[in-house]
């Protein structure tokens, strides 16, 4: 790692009304690492959900989901708690620190709530120093036919990401200019209980929103910024399948190596909480 360069051009920014803090802060590529923990693939998108650095993703960034595509409908694998191998948790971030930098971090898997194409991952603090204070986005609950909404990402078509090698083949330089998509639209239907087609087997938002890959994993939000889904597919017609984060806010999952410190001091070990409690908890906590 001590003999790559990463080479990153910043964008611009974008404040999200009310708040001093930008879209860019807050929604991130996701890249999956080789071996030796350095990116080589721009695979998707992540939101920053709670302040110590907890995102939602799209489960289906990770390889596994990928061997087992044409299982996923069956209800036992539904039920199944899925325990990613070591390859498929080689995931990192560009995260950006201010208008003109970016630092790239190391993450892993929370959680995966494969039945919802929902994943929780945390990004991996490599300073001794504690992780400061974040912003994230605020779940919203409410969902209605009609409403406005915005998805943003980073499609792979609209970002500029290269890998330079020396004579023996090993990574040297990373190149990267980023560029964040953004697809606004209106909600045009509602799947509650993943009846909407054969793509999607889970609760679903759907949306006339342009998405292409890239979109995966980002952020879905209404006019006010109240995060509503995760970008997950899109169909033949146009429209976009979304996956529905209030659906999973009350499960329980276990995540034995998760620990947070609350702003009062007191400590939680997540061997098992909800989403939900997980940001009430709110999130200046360690791992």
């Amino acid at each position: 790692m001590e003999n790559v360069t990463y080479s990153i051009v910043p964008t611009k920014n974008s404040t999200i009304p009310g708040s001093k803090h930008s879209v860019y802060e807050l929604v991130h590529p996701v890249f999956r690492l080789n071996e030796q923990g350095i990116p080589i693939e721009l695979i998707g998108s992540c939101a920053q959900i709670a302040r110590m650095g907890i995102y939602l993703t799209a489960a289906h960034l990770f390889p596994i989901f990928e061997s087992l595509n044409g299982e996923r409908r069956k209800p036992e694998i539904l039920q199944r708690r899925i325990l990613l191998r070591e390859e498929d948790n080689r995931i990192g971030i560009f995260k950006r620190n201010n208008l003109e930098s970016f630092s790239f971090h190391k993450a892993h898997s929370v959680n995966v709530f494969f039945h919802h194409d929902i994943a929780i991952i945390h990004v991996i603090h490599d300073s001794p120093d504690p992780l400061p204070p974040g912003p994230r986005l605020p779940i919203k609950e409410d969902v209605a036919k009609g409403a406005g909404i915005t998805v943003l990402g980073y499609p792979a078509s609209s970002n500029q990401f290269k890998v330079e090698c020396d004579e023996n083949n090993k990574i040297k330089v990373v190149h990267f200019t980023p560029s964040m998509v953004k697809s606004e639209g209106k909600v045009v239907d509602l799947h509650p209980n993943g009846e909407s087609n054969s793509i999607c087997f889970f609760p679903t938002i759907e949306s006339d929103a342009k998405t292409e890959p890239g979109h995966s994993g980002g952020p879905v939000m209404t006019n006010d910024f109240g995060l509503i889904g995760i970008c997950s597919s899109s169909f033949d017609d146009g429209n976009s399948q979304f996956a529905w984060i209030s659906k999973v806010l009350d499960e329980e999952f276990s995540s034995p190596g998760l620990s947070i410190t609350a702003e009062d001091g007191t400590q939680t070990n997540c061997t098992k909480i909800t989403l939900r409690k997980l940001m009430e908890k709110d999130i200046l906590g360690t791992i």
